[in-house]
């Protein structure tokens, strides 16, 4: 399954064109932030901290409450990378964006 490319915004992981999207739920305490490359999807759960604003780590212990930006989505991807998840790839991968970094939910 790819996101289509009404709704969502394109970006570059690494040479790898991607599209992403964050996709929100009143009922749960986070939001999805998802990226599909040609290959297998990320998805990331971000915790939600108030309206448009969400829990970011940029390595472990180092946070910040702020907006989403095509710059978070790219940090994030690049860690997700070095967990293990590959945009031309065919695996889909789920992590929990935490303060210890991203932690599988797979």
């Amino acid at each position: 399954m790819s996101l289509p490319n009404k709704g969502t915004r394109p970006i570059d992981i690494s040479g790898s064109k991607c599209r992403w999207v964050l996709s929100e739920n009143d009922s749960l305490p986070y939001a999805k932030l998802i990226v599909q490359g040609f290959g297998g999807a990320l998805t990331v759960r971000v915790t939600r901290e108030v309206d448009g604003f969400y829990w970011l780590w940029d390595e472990p212990g180092n946070s910040s409450v702020g907006p989403m930006t095509p710059s978070w989505v790219k940090e994030i991807s690049m860690m997700a990378k070095k967990n293990g998840w590959d945009p031309e790839g065919g695996e889909s991968f789920e992590f929990q964006l935490e303060n210890r970094g991203l932690i599988s939910c797979s």
